[in-house]
């Protein structure tokens, strides 16, 4: 009975030990994750971070990231102008040092049409419950792990200025 006990031990142990060696990639989005906002930092010990704002570009995409209100930042990604059209998403979240990702909820999505000018004349709201993850390799880039979509090219960005 002892050894068939010890033996049934090892087993789990054995069987958990290779379960967690198997574990995804964290910055990995599936259809499957639940992606929970990054939380808001300590206003009081907020600190702006000033080195991780930019210019930043992906191929047909163009972003910048901004200091938001109340802690937040704030990146907005555009597409390549085709067709007197292009897209903008606006993406908001808390920045976690600790990690160096934006996990976010409620990003929006427009469509935008321009005049011959190539001045804006209309701007639709395509969806405003988008969910994500921006993932930073440093201050210099990162990738875009948008759950929502498949996106055109390429997720990787690399800071422009």
């Amino acid at each position: 009975m002892k050894r068939a006990l010890a033996l049934l031990f090892v087993f789990v142990f054995c069987l958990g030990l290779f379960a967690s060696c198997g574990k995804k990639n964290p910055t990995e989005i599936d259809p499957e994750d639940r992606i929970v906002p990054t939380e808001a930092p300590d206003l009081a010990t907020v600190k702006t971070e000033d080195d991780l704002f930019g210019a930043f570009s992906s191929g047909d995409y163009s972003a910048s990231l901004e200091a938001g209100e109340n802690g937040t930042v704030v990146l907005t990604i555009k597409d390549k102008k085709a067709e007197n059209k292009s897209h903008e998403w606006v993406i908001t979240g808390y920045y976690g040092k600790e990690n160096n990702i934006i996990n976010y909820r409620n990003a929006v999505k427009y469509e935008i049409t321009y005049d011959r000018t190539g001045a804006e004349k209309n701007r639709e709201t395509l969806w405003e419950n988008g969910t994500g993850r921006i993932v930073f390799d440093g201050r210099d880039a990162f990738v875009w792990k948008n759950s929502y979509e498949t996106l055109d090219g390429s997720n990787e960005f690399k800071r422009v200025k």
